[in-house]
This record gives C-alpha cells, structure tokens and sequence, in this order.
C-alpha cells in the first residue's frame, strides 16, 4: 500500500480508512458496517472488518461471491496523508490465525509471488477483474475462466472524510456490448462481407464496393463503438466506472488511423500503419499508468506485432526503391540525352512547338476520363428515339452488325454511342473486345506508318532494330520478323488493376496496345494529324 504522503512499509501506522468491505454479485449491496456476526441471521455470514498492521481484514463464514468492494475515509479532520493512493486486494478460502509477525500486516514475514502470496500460514490470491461475459439468452453476466488481476491507482479518492467510494470490478452491460460483443460480431461479419465482395470482383447486385474503404470500415469500426461504449458510461455518471469510458476513448484512436490508410491507399499506407501500431503502445501504457501505476503491466501484443511488420515491410521497401531508382537511372540518362539532341537541333524544336498547337487544336478536354462503357442498347431507347433509330437503319444493316444470340434476344447495340452509365466489370468482355480491337489497330498501323515513314522494331538475329514500314513491307521476310506488341498479359492486368486502378475494370484501357517510331519530330506530328482524321477511329485521350 502507498499513502497520499508517499509513505510505504512498515512506515505506514494505519490502514487510513475506516471500513472496507466488499459488495455482492448481482446486486449493490455492501457488507454491512461495522455488524456483529450474531445480529441476526440476515447478516451472519458477515464478520467485522478489523485493522490487522496496515491491512484490513473482512471474513466471512462460508463463500461468498463479489463484484467489487468499497472503501470509507476516516471520520477525523486533517488525515488525509494516511489516505491509501495505492491498494491490493487479496484472498484466501483457507482457515488461519493472525499471529506473530503476520499480524504486522502486509507481505512482512511472508513470501510474495507474483498473483499470490504466502501470509499467515495460507496463500492468498490476489483479486482480480473477471474477463467476463454476458449469457446468450438472460443476458446475465458470467465470469469467464481467467481473471485480470487488477492493481487499480486510486488517486482519485475524496479528500472529503466518512466518504464511501465503489470499486466496480464488472463493466456496465450497455459498455460490455459495445466495446467487446458488437465489437467482434461487427468486425466478423464485416470481413465476411470484404471476403465475398473481393470474390465477386468487387461487385455485387450491380453495386460496386471499393474493397479497401471496406477494410478500412471494417477494421476503423471499432472506434465507433468505442466511443458509444464511453458515451453509455459517462451518461449513467457512474464516477466509479468513468475509467472504463476513458479507457474507451482512448482506444479510439488507432482504429481510427488504420481506416484512414486503408482508404487512402497511398505510398504512406506502410506508415501509416505503423504510426497507429505506436499510437496504440502509447495508449497501453498510458493507461496501464493511470489504472494500474505500472507502464507495462499489460502489453499490446497486436501493437508490437503490427509495429514489427510495418517496420519489416518498410525496409524492404526502401530497398526496393533505392534499386529501382538504380535500374531507373540508365534511362533516365538515356532520355535526358536524346531530349536534349533533339532541343538543340532548330527543326526538332519547331516540331515540338507545331505538335503542341496541333494538341491544342484537337481540343480534348484535359479533365475528360477515360472508362470501358458498355454501348447504348437501342430497345431501351425513349420511344421517340427508337423509332427514329429504327427509320434510319436498315433491319439487314441491323442484323449484319448484331451479334446473332443478341439480335434474337432483342438486344440491339447503338454502334458509336457509349451509355455513360453502364460501365464494362467483364474481364472476358474486354479481353474479347481487345482481341477484335487488335486486329482493327495493326491494319490502320500499317496505313499510318505507310504515310509518315513509321518505324517498327524488327529481329535480326539477337538484336532488335527499327526499320521503315516502307523498306519492309514488300519484303516477305522482313515482314515476318516484326515484333507487333501483344496483347497485355493476364497478370499485368491484375496488378494494375489492384495497384493503381483500385479493382475498377473499365479503367483498363491499353490491353491491345502497339507503337510507330519516328526518326523525327514532324513525321510524329504528321502521323498525329492523320490519326485523328482517320475515319475509322476516334481519339478519346492524348497523354504524354
């Protein structure tokens, strides 16, 4: 025990309270004070509470359950630096006498082995703070079978004298559904839901979920209940229980960061979950010194764990980008050196300058984004536009372009006309699109190198060479050794899917791909010209 004055041991003269006892399970009820166990039989399991050395002793005749205790501050004036600030609670089921040096009080003459403690010829445990639970179907309260043995700081005793203050060791029943139950159940059901929904591609019913908001809900929602764990506790103004709510609050915090991370989803995702592995040690030792005295007297074991990971993926990474700036610097020296051939030479700048009006000139809208839209279908037409679609078209025109399975369902696409509201979620749509898409994209190729003097690479042996378009195309066996660009690879597809385009599959937009170079700048701007005037195409996106 430790006293406001600081004092400890055998320097302590008195317990420094007038009673203790201990209050019933399943109801308020305190040990009577001060009662004789023969004042009748409603308190005969009851004994007096008596001063041993610096402790005080509450016996009874037979078991008896408890969820807590109280303590009574002495009647007299100017004794408030024998008030206890620092307490354990102790018991034993064992028969003993109170004799010799046992009778001094505390562990004096005894053997004090962490949770127990040999006094009086018996051990004694400590008390502790059931891990309890609620029953399923009466809602009453059970302790499970392992208790948190509790060193409670009680600073915050009243100054005042013949005050009686509780030690609740039980938490409110609305707090123990918020903070534990719905906590766990919500959490449970939640990464079921995230489960199903990164199965289904990210999509269900037509609704499409950001996977990682979700994990972030699903992770974050414990702060929410946090925080309405504390708000039961602090509205019903139980003083003695308010610990219970700040501890709440204060687990608000990490959950609350890791939701941010995961919905954010940048570069500083790593770190960010690593800020909330620390902030939740801090927070396990800031109550742990607040409740119990000691910093470390329970540990956050999922902090350090998380905390280890974090700074285990962190160095990887580090490494990772210092080897790729590496790989990257070749390149980079590369480019800068061809750029600046080409800003030196006076044609080559001239050329820039034209490519940039002729951007201009085409007039894309910078904002404009880019998505895979389904086409619109004519039979969901307004009626007016229908017919006039129909008036317009040929039923043979109709049918040549209709896919037959579609045509006989009725389901006739409006060629040219995307439905902005209908976005493509169908990897093989867009792997049978892009397949179809290529074959279109190597003709016109051909045409456009044909008239701006392209450029292809070519195999020769070991090495790869660009040549004209011009010089291979009456050659059969040049013809042959092109290496066209084939169409994105299924793994590439997923990475970049995950990594960039948050599981969105209409934001793939260059899995049938290919390229033109050019020995100058004017073929280039050239070739863009034609491009955009082709006939058969339609430019949505120019990016640099």
């Amino acid at each position: 025990m430790v006293t406001r004055d600081g004092s400890t041991g055998r320097d302590i003269r008195s317990p420094g309270v007038e009673d203790f006892g201990i209050l019933k399970r399943g109801s308020t009820q305190c040990t009577p004070h001060n009662r004789n166990a023969h004042n009748g039989n409603k308190f005969r399991e009851y004994l007096p509470t008596r001063v041993v050395g610096t402790s005080l002793l509450q016996t009874f005749e037979k078991p008896t359950k408890m969820s807590g205790w109280y303590v009574t501050m002495l009647h007299d004036e100017e004794t408030q630096d024998t008030d206890p600030t620092y307490f354990e609670i102790w018991g034993t089921s064992s028969d003993f006498n109170v004799t010799g040096g046992c009778a001094e009080g505390g562990a004096v003459g005894g053997t004090y082995n962490g949770d127990t403690i040999e006094w009086c010829g018996v051990v004694w445990d400590k008390v502790g703070v059931p891990a309890v639970r609620y029953d399923r179907l009466s809602f009453q309260m059970e302790p499970a079978k392992w208790l948190r043995f509790t060193h409670l700081h009680n600073k915050e005793l009243s100054m005042s004298r013949d005050v009686s203050r509780r030690f609740e060791l039980s938490p409110p029943f609305l707090f123990y559904l918020f903070y534990n139950t719905l906590a766990m159940g919500i959490q449970g059901v939640l990464s079921f839901f995230v489960l199903v929904v990164a199965m289904r591609g990210g999509v269900i019913m037509r609704w499409r979920f950001n996977i990682h908001v979700l994990l972030g809900l699903t992770v974050g929602s414990p702060a929410v209940l946090s925080a309405l764990a504390a708000l039961t506790v602090l509205f019903q103004g139980e003083s003695e229980r308010q610990h219970l709510a700040w501890e709440a609050i204060a687990r608000i915090v990490r959950p609350a960061i890791v939701f941010y991370a995961c919905a954010y989803q940048g570069p500083w995702f790593v770190y960010l979950l690593g800020l909330s592995s620390v902030v939740d040690i801090a927070v396990t030792v800031m109550v742990n010194l607040v409740l119990f005295g000691e910093p470390f007297r329970n540990v956050s074991l999922t902090g350090f764990v998380w905390l280890f990971l974090c700074v285990y993926v962190g160095m990887f990474r580090v490494r990772d980008l210092s080897r790729s700036r590496n790989l990257f610097k070749a390149d980079q020296e590369r480019y800068d050196k061809l750029w600046t051939q080409l800003t030196q030479d006076e044609d080559s700048r001239m050329g820039i300058d034209h490519l940039k009006k002729v951007v201009l000139m085409i007039g894309l809208d910078e904002t404009n984004y880019c998505r895979q839209h389904n086409r619109v279908r004519a039979d969901r037409l307004p009626k007016a536009q229908r017919e006039k679609y129909e008036k317009a078209s040929t039923e043979e025109s109709i049918r040549v372009r209709t896919c037959p399975l579609f045509y006989e369902m009725g389901h006739i696409l409006v060629p040219s006309r995307p439905n902005a509201s209908s976005l493509v979620s169908s990897f093989d749509q867009l792997y049978a699109q892009a397949g179809v898409a290529n074959l279109q994209l190597l003709k016109r190729l051909r045409v456009w190198a044909e008239m701006t003097n392209g450029m292809f690479p070519v195999s020769q042996g070991n090495t790869v060479v660009f040549a004209r378009w011009n010089d291979i195309k009456d050659d059969l066996h040049l013809s042959q050794q092109v290496r066209w660009t084939l169409i994105k690879r299924h793994g590439r597809v997923f990475e970049k899917l995950l990594r960039s385009y948050g599981n969105e599959r209409a934001r793939l937009l260059d899995i049938s791909r290919n390229l033109i170079v050019f020995e100058t700048m004017t073929d280039l701007t050239n070739c863009l010209g034609i491009i955009v005037t082709d006939e058969n195409i339609r430019v949505e996106r120019l990016k640099n």
